[in-house]
C-alpha cells in the first residue's frame, strides 16, 4: 500500500513469534520520516479470523500486491480478510487524515467507528481501550486502559455476554456477570462492576445504547458476599509494627528468591519513602534528581503525580512534601545510581524514559507495577518474619505504608485538607479508601520521618 497519505504508511509485514518458530503477518502503521512500524494483528480488526496454513507462509507472500500468491482454498479466504483491511484503511485515511500512526490505529479501533460488530459489548470495550491507551485529545497516555483489560477477560471468561450487542446489555446482565465475579478468588468485584457500568455508560453517551444500567452491586449484596469482597485498604501499621519495620535487619530475613540484601534494603527504603512522603509505588519510584528541592534550609520532594498526569488544573497539580531525616539519609545513599536521573536505583530506572510517547510510558508503566508486586511477595514474607498482623488479617503492601501516613497526621491534629494535599489525593478520597479511624489509639509514632 505504501504511503497512503503525507504523513502515514500502512503495509503488511511478517513478525518472528515470541520463540521465533515461525513468522506471522501483521498489519503496520508507521508516522513519515520515523523508523518505528506499530503493528497490529489482522484478527485485532475484526472483519474475520484469519486462517493459518502452510501456504499462507511469508515465501508465499506478494509484496507488490500484499497478497497470497497461492490458489489454495484457504489462501483465498485470508486474500478477502486482507482486502476488507485495505478498504478499511484507506477509507479511515481519507475520512481523518491522521497525523501519526498512532491516531490510525485510535480512528480505527475506537467505538465509534464502522467497523464490523463494533456494536457489541466486546469491541465496544477494545475501542475504549484503544482509545485510553493512545489519546488524540492532548492527553498525556493514562495506564488506566489496564484496569479496562481486566474486566475484559474477566467477560471473555464468562463468555455469555461479550459479543451480545452493548445496546441490548440489562440489568440483568450485569447483574448474572456480577454473580459470575462472586464465584472467582480475588476478581475484586466492586472495581470490575464499577469498570463495567463505567463502559456501559461511555456507550450511552456514544449513542450505542438508550437506557444507564441501574442495578447497584454494593448495596444488593447479602452480608456473606459483603464479607467476601470486603475492602481491606485501610488497614495501617501500628505503632509497634512500624517501628519493627524500621529496625529491621534485611540481612537477618530468610533467602528471597534470588534477592541480594542490598535490593531488600532498597525495597524497605522505597517503603519507608512513601510513609514520609505519603506518595503512591509509582510516584516513588519515579520520583527524579529534579524532583528534591531545597529551600531555606528545608528539603522538599516536588512532583506531579501520575493520577494527576492530565488534570488540566496545573496549578493544584504538584505535590509538595518536607522530607525528614530518615528519607534525606535515604536520597543521599541513593545519589547518583540511577543511569536514568532517577533517586532510585531500580532497573527501570537506569533509561530516561519519554512519559509522552504512548509507547514508552506504557511499558514504564507495567514494569513499575511489576516491580510493586515484586516489593509486596517480599513484605509478606516480611510480616511473617516480624509476626505483624493487620487488621481484617489485610496483607502488608506497599499502600500500608501511605495508608499509615495518612491515618497518622490526620490522628495527629492535621487537617484532611492540609493531608490530601500533601499526597496528592482529595478528602473524599481519603475518607472513602485511606483513613482508619480505628487507629486513633494504637498509631502514636512521630509523623516526622
Amino acid at each position: 500500500m505504501g504511503k497512503t497519505n503525507e504523513l502515514v504508511s500502512v503495509s503488511f509485514r511478517w513478525y518472528a513469534n515470541k520463540d521465533k518458530s515461525k513468522q506471522v503477518l501483521q498489519v503496520t502503521a508507521k508516522t513519515h520520516g520515523t523508523s518505528n512500524y506499530v503493528p497490529r494483528s489482522i484478527n485485532s480488526f475484526r472483519l474475520g479470523v484469519f486462517q493459518p496454513c502452510n501456504e499462507c507462509c511469508k515465501e508465499n507472500w506478494d509484496k507488490q500486491h500484499l497478497c497470497f500468491s497461492s490458489t489454495h482454498p484457504t489462501a483465498i479466504a485470508n486474500n478477502a480478510l486482507i482486502g476488507k483491511i485495505k478498504n478499511l484503511l484507506a477509507e479511515t485515511i481519507q475520512q481523518h487524515n491522521p497525523q501519526t500512526a498512532q491516531d490510525l490505529w485510535v480512528y480505527i479501533f475506537k467505538p465509534n467507528t464502522t467497523n464490523v460488530n463494533s456494536d457489541t459489548l466486546g469491541a465496544f470495550l477494545s475501542g475504549y481501550i484503544e482509545q485510553l491507551k493512545y489519546p488524540t485529545d492532548n492527553r498525556l497516555p493514562s495506564g488506566n486502559y489496564r484496569l479496562f483489560i481486566t474486566l475484559y477477560n474477566h467477560l471473555k471468561r464468562q463468555d455469555t455476554i461479550i459479543n451480545k450487542p452493548i445496546a441490548e446489555i440489562t440489568d440483568n446482565d450485569f447483574k448474572a456477570f456480577g454473580d459470575y465475579l462472586l464465584t472467582k478468588t480475588n476478581a475484586r468485584y466492586l472495581d470490575v462492576m464499577k469498570n463495567f457500568k463505567a463502559v456501559h455508560r461511555k456507550a450511552v453517551e456514544a449513542g450505542k445504547a438508550s437506557t444507564r444500567l441501574t442495578y447497584k452491586p454494593k448495596l444488593t449484596l447479602s452480608n456473606e458476599q459483603r464479607k467476601k469482597v470486603k475492602n481491606n485498604t485501610k488497614a495501617v501499621l501500628s505503632a509497634t509494627d512500624l517501628q519493627k519495620f524500621i529496625d529491621l535487619d534485611v540481612s537477618t530475613l530468610p533467602r528471597f528468591g534470588t534477592c541480594s540484601v542490598e535490593l531488600m534494603q532498597l525495597y524497605k527504603d522505597t517503603c519507608l519513602l512513601m510513609w514520609g512522603g505519603f506518595s503512591r509505588p509509582i510516584d516513588v519510584i519515579s520520583w527524579e534528581t529534579c524532583n528534591v528541592v531545597n529551600e531555606n534550609g528545608n528539603t522538599y520532594i516536588v512532583y506531579i503525580p501520575r493520577k494527576k498526569a492530565n488534570n488540566k488544573d496545573i496549578e493544584n497539580n504538584h505535590t509538595k512534601v518536607q522530607l525528614g531525616a530518615r528519607c534525606k539519609a535515604i536520597i543521599e545513599k541513593y545519589k547518583g545510581q540511577s543511569n536514568g536521573g532517577y533517586l532510585l536505583p531500580y532497573s527501570i530506572n537506569n533509561k530516561c524514559w519519554n512519559m509522552d510517547n504512548a509507547k514508552e510510558c506504557h511499558t514504564r508503566l507495567n514494569n513499575c507495577d511489576k516491580a510493586e508486586g515484586r516489593v509486596n511477595k517480599w513484605l509478606k514474607k516480611v510480616a511473617k518474619h516480624l509476626n505483624i498482623t493487620l487488621e481484617n488479617n489485610a496483607p502488608l503492601t506497599m499502600y500500608t505504608f501511605r495508608h499509615t501516613a495518612i491515618t497518622n497526621a490526620i490522628d495527629k491534629g492535621f487537617s484532611p485538607m492540609v493531608v490530601a494535599k500533601l499526597a496528592g489525593t482529595s478528602v473524599a478520597m481519603i475518607e472513602k479508601t485511606y483513613y482508619n479511624p480505628k487507629s486513633q489509639m494504637q498509631i502514636l509514632a512521630s509523623l516526622a520521618v
